[in-house]
């Protein structure tokens, strides 16, 4: 039995003229489930999240440059362990430019999902090689979900770290997350705007230690943003009678 379960990857929404993002709720969802969103926007104007939902990392550098090799991306991953309702879906923020969004929900197969460590970064310099820094893991079989969020209308690709060690390869929304192996769960761009893109990967750490620097590889040479969210399962025990 795998310790999670992808149960859903929502669709990409899209806010093109600056203000809230509305994110498509996906369906599937029941009382206990992890769901994480990442936004990938343009501008500075930070978001707030929803009732409920913690920001765990935000990344709010960017500019509305539409030239690639002065363009600053902006981003963050955010999350809520789901109650008897679906939780809001409403991010909400104050002018600003594009942003693009997405919300996936995982399942842990015995115990509650808990928050465990984040990281993110602004690329210093325009590049294709990106990182955010390493997160060290507590609890085995821990969840990573890594966020890219373009500084323009690209692409991305090799969600890679030195534990869990086997890369991304295509876009994958199907296999449960798997101990050692990254899967790219989404990834989207938008023209609108500013432009912006956004692509999610997840993989699982067995063990316990250093992530290592969380890494992907964008289409295109800008200021991308990267973020990045490590999740544990608190386990359920049963007394003996």
């Amino acid at each position: 039995m795998t310790a999670w379960t992808l149960v859903a990857v929502g669709a990409a929404s899209t806010s093109a003229v600056g203000g809230n993002l509305t994110i498509t709720l996906p369906a599937g969802g029941q009382k206990g489930d992890l769901y994480v969103a990442v936004i990938a926007y343009r501008s500075t104007p930070a978001f707030t999240g929803p009732a409920g939902w913690t920001i765990h990392q935000q990344q709010s550098l960017g500019n509305t440059s539409t030239t690639t090799n002065t363009s600053i991306g902006s981003g963050l991953i955010a999350s809520i362990v789901r109650g008897d309702a679906a939780p809001g879906n409403v991010f909400t923020r104050t002018a600003g430019d594009v942003a693009l969004g997405r919300i996936l929900i995982y399942r842990a197969s015995n115990g509650r999902p808990v928050f465990m460590a984040s990281s993110s970064s602004t690329a210093a310099a325009n590049a294709t090689a990106l990182s955010t820094a390493a997160i060290n893991v507590i609890s085995k079989d821990t969840l990573i979900i890594a966020g890219f969020c373009g500084a323009d209308n690209t692409t991305v690709s090799i969600f890679d770290a030195t534990d869990p060690a086997t890369a991304s390869a295509a876009t994958d929304t199907t296999t449960p997350p798997t101990a050692g192996n990254w899967y790219e769960r989404a990834d989207s761009n938008t023209a609108t705007g500013a432009d912006t893109a956004l692509g999610i990967a997840d993989g699982v750490k067995a063990t316990t230690g250093s992530t290592g620097n969380i890494i992907c590889t964008a289409g295109n040479s800008s200021r991308h943003v990267m973020v990045a969210a490590a999740f544990y399962v608190r386990k359920r025990y049963v007394l003996a009678t």
